[in-house]
């Protein structure tokens, strides 16, 4: 399908990445909390990291619009017909999928980011089996608390206040394909996973949920 070739040209995209970077991922955030109006409102992604390295672009708040704009259709997932967008300019970043919170570094991470940034994670802090961690997902900008308010914030997953439901999504992963999720996982191959497969809650208590997102157990939930 269109949604299982764009992640794998994600994928490789995100290998050239690391190759270049100190095996370092792209953060989530750029330069600032998750939860700071800053990051909300007028920062920077995941994905501008990745349009800026491959188009040779500054990545600056400066050039936020000249990196939205460089973002190629691999980045649109066409079974979701909503897309992230800033609340202060709306349609100006054409993505549907999410990445992984926990392939960022955070002050809650083992180890940690300094407190109130967010870094790329090295890889070499992965300590379980990269064939079940995920890295990017469908995602979720329709359904759910705040679906479209809030739609600068659905960059990542999980996000606990979008909810979930068995129909639609889990935690702002979007259940499009017969209620599947396509996935990019760390070792570069591409499965698709149902509801189920989440096996409940994203929290701790939840196995399976560590066992997917979280890159070792000492990670605090997000």
């Amino acid at each position: 399908s269109k949604c299982v070739s764009n992640l794998k040209q994600l994928g490789l995209a995100l290998t050239m990445f690391l190759n270049d970077n100190d095996e370092k991922m792209p953060q989530s955030f750029l330069g600032a909390a998750a939860s700071s109006s800053t990051a909300v409102t007028d920062g920077l992604r995941w994905f501008h990291l990745l349009a800026g390295y491959d188009r040779g672009i500054d990545v600056t708040v400066a050039n936020r619009n000249s990196l939205s704009s460089a973002l190629s259709g691999i980045y649109l997932c066409p079974s979701e017909g909503n897309y992230f967008g800033y609340n202060s300019e709306p349609g100006k970043a054409k993505v549907n999928y999410v990445i992984n919170w926990y392939t960022s570094q955070t002050p809650s991470s083992n180890p940690a980011a300094p407190a109130g940034t967010v870094i790329g994670r090295p890889l070499s802090s992965m300590r379980e089996n990269p064939s079940e961690k995920i890295v990017f997902a469908d995602g979720n900008f329709t359904y759910g608390d705040g679906a479209v308010a809030d739609r600068e914030k659905r960059s990542f997953c999980p996000g606990t206040s979008s909810g979930r439901d068995a129909a639609t999504h889990w935690y702002r992963v979007g259940l499009h394909h017969n209620r599947r999720a396509n996935i990019l996982w760390l070792d570069g191959h591409v499965e698709p996973k149902a509801y189920n497969d989440f096996g409940g809650d994203a929290a701790s208590t939840n196995p399976t949920y560590n066992r997917l997102f979280k890159w070792n157990s000492a990670d605090k939930d997000e």
